[in-house]
C-alpha cells in the first residue's frame, strides 16, 4: 500500500483461531492492549479519539452455545476517524461482518480553517490506510477505487465524524470451560494521523450442570418403628453447582442434609431420610431439591429436581369374622343365604387371603373379598343352604379364612349352625318369637262351595306375632300361605282337610261367579260333601332362629275359624231339556232327482236366564238317536281344545224297500261346534254329493253346534219323501263350577 506520508506503515495480516482481523502496524510492531505503539502517533485531544463501550462486564456463555454482544465504538474527539480497523479478538471471539457490501470509506476534507493556518506540504491528507485482506501478496497494493468487500463490519466500512458511533457484533461461542479476557485495538486515520486505542473484554465459559440424584428403595416399617436411608447426591457436571438447596419433608417423612450451597465438580453430599409412620400409611412423595443451572446464554435460573419417595407401613393385621350362634334355616328343597363380615382390626394390610372351604349343604355365595385387605376395611361373602332333605342340622360347623397377616399364615374362624325344615314350615330364624297366632276367612262374600269335588274357593290364613322384645314379627302373606295346614274341625278335633290346592284352577271362583284377583296369596278348598257345613280351621309350624320348631292353630279360639257351606249339584233338580234349547239357523237341500240331502245348522244354546253357571261350560261327550229307527251312536269325546269334532254316520237298522213307500230319512255326517273357541271361522263346510258352506254369524261364544248332513233314499213316487229327519241329541258336561249335567234336546223338525 503506497502511503503519502513520511512514515510508511506496513499491514501484516493476522489470523487467529479462525477469525481474521487486518491490524495497522508500524515497522512490524502490533499495538499494545493497555496503550498505543510508539511510532503510532497518540491521539490528542483535536484529533479523533475512538472508545469502546460495552453494555455488560463480562460476556458469558455455556460451551456449545453461541451468544452476540453488541459493542458501541464512539469518537469522543474533534476530528473525524476514518480507515477504521478492528484486531487483537481470537476464538472463542468472532467479529460478525456488516449484512451488505457498502462502498469504501472516505476521509472526510479537512476543515478549511485547518487548511489556511498550516503549511502547504502539511495541507495535504495521508492516503488513507486500506485494511489487509486475506490471500494478497506482499506486493500487491490496495486500489482504493474498488468497492469494500462484504466481509468488513459495521465500523470499518465507514468514518466516524466527531460524536458520531457506530455498532459492532461480536460472536462468543466458548469450546470448553473457562475465562479471562481479550483485548480489542482499533487503529485508524485522522487528518494523516494513524492512531488506535484498545479495550479489555472479558468472558466467561460455563460448562454443563448435571446433579445425580438416585432413586431410593421404598421405605417399609412397622407403626412407631422408624427406619432410615441415604441419599446421596453428587455433582457430575463441569461446573460447581450453587444455589444447592433441599425441600422439607412431612410427617411421617423428616430429612437432615450435610449439603451446603454449593457442590464443587465430582463432589456429593448426603440426605438422610427417616420414615417414622404413628399409623398405617402408604403413598408416594417427591423430594424436591433445586440448585441454580445456567440457559444457551449463559444465564443463571433457577430449577426444580424430584425424585420419588415411596413409603409403606409393614403393620401386622388381624381378621375377624362376624359370628352368630343362630341358626341359618332352609325349608326343603330350597335355600336360605346369610352374610358374613371380614374386617381388618389390625393396623397392617391382609394378603393371600382365602374364603372358607366348606361342604354340602353349605357353599360360598357372593363375596366382595379380594385377595388383600387394608387396615379398617371390611368385605363380606355369602353362606348358601341349599336343603335337599328334612330334619338336617349341624351346630358349631366351623368357617376358616386363611391369610397373611404381614409376617405369617394366620386363620380366622367362626362357627355356623344351620338347619333344613319342611317345606310347610314358616321360617322365622331372624326372630325369637314371644307371642303368635293365625286365622283363617275367604275373600268372598258368602263362604260357600258346591260339593262336586271340583269347585273350590280361596282360604286366606293371617298370622300375627311379636319377638321377645315386643317388635312385630314381619312376614310376607306368600309364605304364610305356603306355611298353612287347612283343617276340618269335628267335636272339637282337628284333621287335616282333604281337597285342599295350592293354585287357583279354572273351578277357583266365588259362588256369586266373581273371579279371583290375579296375585291374590290364597289355598283353595274343595269338598265332596253334600248339604253340610264345614268348620275351617288353620294351623302353622315356624321355626324360630334358635332352632326350635313351634306350631300355632285355631283350635283354642273359634273366632278364628270359618264356616264354609257345601251345596248339592243344582242340575240334580232341574230337566235336563231345560238345560240347553236346538233351532236350525241354517238349511239347505240338494237338487237330486234320486235322492235328497238335507244340509242344516242348529245353533244349541244355554239357558242362561235360569242356570248363569253354564256361561262356561265344558263338553265331554255327546250322543245321537235316528228316531225313525230308535237307533243310537256310540258317545262322542269331545276335545276340550278343539272347535270342531267330526261325526259319521252310525247303524240306524233295517229300512223297508222304496216299493213300500216306507223308505226313511237317516244321519249321513257331521260337525260339533265350541263356540267358545270359534276364533275367526265365518262358516262350516259340509259335503257329499255338493259342497255346502252354513254361516256361523249367530253361534255365540256361550254356544255349541251341530252341523249335519241326512239322506233319503228314492221312493217309488215323489209324494213318499221325507224331508226332516227326527233326532235326540244329548249332550253331558260340567258347569263352570265344575257342576256335572246331561242336556236332552231334540224334535222332528
Amino acid at each position: 500500500m503506497k502511503i503519502r506520508n513520511t512514515k510508511l506503515l506496513q499491514l501484516t495480516m493476522l489470523t487467529i483461531a479462525g477469525a481474521a482481523f487486518a491490524i495497522s502496524c508500524n515497522k512490524g510492531k502490533s499495538s499494545s492492549s493497555e496503550q498505543s505503539s510508539a511510532d503510532v502517533t497518540p491521539s490528542k485531544v483535536d484529533d479523533a479519539k475512538l472508545t469502546v463501550s460495552v453494555p455488560v462486564a463480562q460476556i458469558t456463555a455455556k460451551v456449545g452455545a453461541k451468544k452476540e454482544q453488541v459493542i458501541l465504538i464512539k469518537n469522543e474527539g474533534t476530528k473525524p476517524a476514518t480507515n477504521i480497523v478492528l484486531s487483537g479478538l481470537s476464538s472463542p471471539f468472532t467479529i460478525k461482518p456488516a449484512v451488505t457490501p457498502v462502498e469504501p470509506a472516505k476521509e472526510d476534507s479537512p476543515a478549511k480553517s485547518d487548511s489556511a493556518s498550516k503549511p502547504q506540504a502539511q495541507a495535504k491528507t495521508e492516503a488513507p490506510i486500506k485494511p489487509a485482506v486475506p490471500a494478497k501478496t506482499e506486493e500487491e497494493t490496495t486500489d482504493p477505487s474498488k468497492p469494500v468487500e462484504p466481509t468488513k463490519n459495521a465500523c470499518e466500512i465507514k468514518a466516524l465524524a466527531p460524536g458520531e458511533s457506530c455498532e459492532v457484533t461480536i460472536e462468543f461461542a466458548p469450546e470448553k470451560v473457562g475465562s479471562g479476557k481479550e483485548t480489542l485495538t482499533l487503529q485508524y486515520m485522522s487528518e494523516g494521523k494513524a492512531l488506535s486505542s484498545a479495550s479489555d473484554i472479558a468472558y466467561l465459559a460455563k460448562g454443563k450442570i448435571e446433579l445425580e440424584i438416585p432413586t431410593l428403595p421404598q421405605f417399609q416399617a412397622e407403626v412407631r418403628k422408624p427406619v432410615t436411608q441415604t441419599l446421596t447426591i453428587k455433582n457430575n457436571g463441569e461446573e460447581a453447582i450453587t444455589g444447592l438447596k433441599i425441600a422439607e419433608l412431612t410427617a411421617p417423612l423428616s430429612s437432615k442434609s450435610t449439603c451446603k450451597d454449593s457442590l464443587e465438580v465430582g463432589a456429593t453430599c448426603d440426605i438422610e431420610i427417616t420414615f417414622n409412620p404413628l399409623e398405617v400409611v402408604s403413598s408416594l412423595v417427591d423430594l424436591k431439591i433445586s440448585y441454580n443451572d445456567i440457559d444457551e446464554d449463559g444465564n443463571e435460573k433457577p430449577v426444580t429436581a424430584t425424585t420419588q419417595l415411596s413409603y409403606q407401613t409393614t403393620g401386622i393385621a388381624n381378621l375377624t369374622i362376624e359370628s352368630t350362634a343362630d341358626y341359618l334355616i332352609a325349608n326343603v328343597n330350597s335355600s336360605a343365604t346369610r352374610t358374613y363380615t371380614i374386617k381388618n382390626a389390625g393396623n397392617g394390610k391382609a394378603t393371600k387371603l382365602a374364603l372358607p372351604v366348606l361342604v354340602s349343604p353349605l357353599k360360598i355365595g357372593a363375596t366382595t373379598c379380594k385377595a388383600e385387605l387394608d387396615k379398617d376395611q371390611s368385605c363380606t361373602f355369602d353362606v348358601v343352604l341349599t336343603a335337599d332333605k328334612d330334619n338336617y342340622e349341624t351346630a358349631g360347623y366351623a368357617m376358616a379364612v386363611v391369610y397373611n397377616d404381614g409376617k405369617a399364615q394366620k386363620t380366622a374362624i367362626s362357627n355356623i349352625n344351620f338347619k333344613s325344615v319342611p317345606a310347610n314350615v314358616l321360617n322365622l330364624s331372624q326372630y325369637k318369637v314371644a307371642t303368635a297366632s293365625i286365622e283363617i276367612g275367604t275373600i268372598c262374600k258368602t263362604a260357600e262351595v258346591y260339593g262336586n269335588g271340583s269347585h273350590n274357593i280361596p282360604l286366606v290364613s293371617t298370622f300375627t306375632g311379636t319377638d321377645i322384645n315386643g317388635k312385630k314379627v314381619e312376614v310376607k302373606l306368600a309364605d304364610v300361605m305356603k306355611s298353612t295346614q287347612v283343617q276340618l274341625v269335628a267335636g272339637g278335633v282337628s284333621i287335616e282337610a282333604p281337597g285342599i290346592k295350592a293354585v287357583k284352577d279354572a273351578y277357583s271362583k266365588c259362588i256369586d261367579g266373581s273371579s279371583i284377583p290375579e296375585g291374590v296369596s290364597a289355598v283353595y278348598l274343595t269338598s265332596k260333601a253334600n248339604g253340610q257345613t264345614l268348620d275351617v280351621g288353620a294351623k302353622l309350624s315356624y321355626v324360630e332362629k334358635d332352632g326350635k320348631v313351634s306350631s300355632v292353630s285355631t283350635d283354642n279360639y273359634q273366632a278364628g275359624r270359618i264356616k264354609v257351606d257345601v251345596k248339592d249339584n243344582p242340575f240334580l233338580k232341574i230337566a235336563a231339556d231345560s238345560l240347553y234349547s236346538i233351532g236350525i239357523i241354517a238349511d239347505d237341500y240338494s237338487s237330486g232327482l234320486v235322492t235328497r240331502d238335507n244340509y242344516r245348522l242348529f245353533r244349541i244354546a244355554p239357558n242362561l236366564k235360569d242356570i248363569p253357571s253354564l256361561s262356561i261350560a265344558r263338553v265331554a261327550q255327546i250322543r245321537i238317536t235316528n228316531t225313525n229307527q230308535n237307533k243310537s251312536s256310540n258317545w262322542y269325546q269331545i276335545s276340550a281344545d278343539k272347535f270342531s269334532t267330526d261325526l259319521a254316520w252310525f247303524d240306524q237298522g233295517q229300512r223297508k224297500t222304496f216299493m213300500n213307500n216306507q223308505y226313511r230319512r237317516e244321519f249321513y255326517s257331521g260337525k260339533f261346534l265350541n263356540g267358545s273357541l270359534k276364533g275367526s271361522e265365518t262358516s262350516v263346510n259340509l259335503s257329499k254329493n255338493k259342497s255346502t258352506n252354513l254361516t256361523l254369524a249367530q253361534i255365540t261364544s256361550q254356544d255349541f253346534a251341530l252341523a249335519s248332513i241326512s239322506d233319503s233314499g228314492m221312493p217309488s213316487w215323489v209324494g213318499n219323501y221325507q224331508w226332516h229327519l227326527p233326532f235326540k241329541f244329548e249332550m253331558q258336561g260340567t258347569d263352570s263350577f265344575g257342576n256335572q249335567f246331561t242336556a236332552v234336546m231334540g224334535d222332528n223338525f
